[in-house]
């Protein structure tokens, strides 16, 4: 393209350098012309007609046009239009010569070859136009359709031209693509990568630009019970009367943070006016509302089971030292503080269990000599059951199991406890054995049994299903709460049978440590 627009510019210099030799020729001429043979034949014929009496009906002499006139404004010899006038007064008449010369053959052959060259030049310039028009439009189609790809998001295809200016040009326009292509792409990853965070929020996240959905993650819709969609107005997506008052409160454009209970949830907003919107997280914080309430709960609790057993010591010892008493009574009130105090004891070991339970987040890989804590349970309780005339037995042919022995004990220990505790007359009966490749604990008894709506609350702390009888028989009510922790750390289940006046049976699996 370039040596057309060179070759073009060549050809447009041609013709103006030839417009301007034959335009200098011309008016040569044509002076020439005008200055000696038109003056001299016009001036030569005005000398015959001055002296010629009988020249009035002469049209012309020779090449000389003769014409009469009225008065004239003005008399002397002119030039126009290749013609020369002389107009002149005799006597009374005004006199007009007029002659029309032609440039002689030479002028013209050389005017007529300069006309031929510059209309051939101009024709090539027409073409040599025409093929820069043509180049160029094939380029401008080229980079339409560059455009047209890259907009669409389709690999363009580069042509290949011969022209090193296209070449650089195209080349140009091909860094520029990949560049883009390279920017794309990593804007794409970025925003791949905030919709994944975003996705796999545990809050709800919500952008809004004025009252419109611009972002949500699907927590959000989880936490409002809700479809939303990009573009609609928050409040059109909102249905029930709860949901429409908590979104009309999320709508109100201002900083804040709030708790809002939404059904059964519990839910801390946190609004933030950023840009030209606003900027929504919604956390749920229902686990954190009920566990400050069984804190709560648990501390009321603990603090009246604790009180209990200090008051019954406080108030034997004060009565120790206040008044004389008989040696038996006095052994009588010392035994009360006694009991009192292994109860304060019991019950300050259980709520220490129970907390390193509930911070323990790795279990103890360890094997238990089964023999050795049946052995010790059979010691611990053989005689209190058979003081209440109980049948106690234990069958456990089992060698290990896949638990520490502390944590073996704890669960045989506060099983066997509440099954002689609530049971007046018949049996309390120990079991260990393998089913399906786990290892199966079942304590059984045929006591009072449990009432089916205390089945599902047994295990919560300080809950016990005796409240009106003595507290020492309904104890701390920490100890099916803390089999329940060991059996869950271990990955175990436990089952509850129970019919009262018929007694209950406990059934705990663990996994085997194989």
């Amino acid at each position: 393209m370039k040596r057309l627009i060179a070759l073009f510019n060549i050809l447009l210099a041609i013709e103006i350098i030839l417009i301007s030799v034959s335009g200098f020729f011309l008016y040569s001429e044509i002076k020439k012309a005008s200055e000696s043979s038109s003056r001299h034949l016009l001036f030569t014929t005005k000398n015959i007609l001055l002296h010629s009496k009988h020249f009035k009906p002469l049209k012309q002499v020779g090449s000389v046009k003769i014409e009469f006139l009225k008065k004239p404004q003005e008399t002397g010899f002119f030039e126009r239009n290749n013609t020369a006038y002389l107009i002149f007064k005799r006597g009374k008449e005004y006199i007009r010569l007029s002659y029309t010369f032609h440039l002689n053959k030479f002028v013209e052959d050389i005017l007529n070859l300069l006309g031929l060259l510059f209309a051939l030049f101009t024709f090539l310039s027409l073409f040599v136009s025409y093929l820069i028009s043509v180049q160029s439009d094939k380029v401008f189609k080229y980079i339409n359709e560059i455009i047209k790809n890259i907009k669409n998001d389709k690999k363009p295809e580069f042509p290949k031209f011969k022209d090193k200016n296209l070449i650089r040009l195209f080349y140009g326009i091909k860094e520029i693509y990949k560049t883009l292509q390279k920017r794309n792409q990593q804007i794409n990853q970025q925003k791949e990568r905030l919709n994944h965070i975003i996705n796999s929020m545990s809050d709800g996240l919500l952008f809004l630009k004025n009252g419109n959905i611009e972002l949500f993650n699907p927590k959000i819709e989880e936490f409002i019970g809700v479809e939303l969609k990009d573009g609609l107005n928050l409040l059109d997506c909102c249905q029930s009367v709860e949901t429409i008052e908590f979104c009309e409160k999320l709508l109100e454009n201002r900083t804040e943070t709030f708790e809002y209970k939404l059904s059964n949830m519990w839910l801390f907003v946190n609004k933030q006016q950023v840009l030209d919107g606003l900027l929504i997280v919604v956390s749920d914080i229902t686990e954190q509302k009920e566990y400050a309430s069984i804190k709560a709960k648990f501390f009321a609790d603990a603090s009246h089971e604790l009180k209990t057993p200090i008051t019954s010591i406080l108030g034997y010892s004060e009565t120790i030292l206040d008044s004389e008493m008989d040696n038996d009574t006095l052994k009588k009130f010392l035994k009360y503080i006694n009991v009192n105090a292994q109860h304060l004891a019991e019950l300050i070991e259980d709520i220490l269990m129970l907390h390193r339970l509930e911070t323990t987040r790795t279990k103890e890989v360890k094997s238990c000599d089964v023999d050795i804590v049946k052995e010790e349970l059979g010691v611990s309780f053989s005689k209190f059951a058979s003081e209440k005339g109980i049948e106690f037995i234990i069958n456990c042919d089992v060698d290990k199991a896949p638990i520490p022995c502390g944590y073996l004990k704890s669960i045989l220990f506060n099983l066997v406890d509440n099954a002689i505790k609530y049971t007046e007359k018949g049996f309390v009966k120990v079991e260990c054995f393998i089913e399906n490749n786990q290892f199966t604990i079942e304590v059984s008894d045929s006591g009072a049994g449990i009432q089916k709506q205390h089945i599902n609350r047994i295990f919560e702390r300080f809950y016990t299903t005796h409240k009106g009888r003595d507290r020492m028989l309904s104890g701390t009510g920490l100890g099916l709460a803390i089999v329940k922790h060991i059996v869950e750390l271990y990955g175990g289940d436990i089952e509850v049978e129970s019919e009262v006046g018929k007694g209950s049976r406990f059934k705990i699996t663990l996994p085997s440590l194989t």
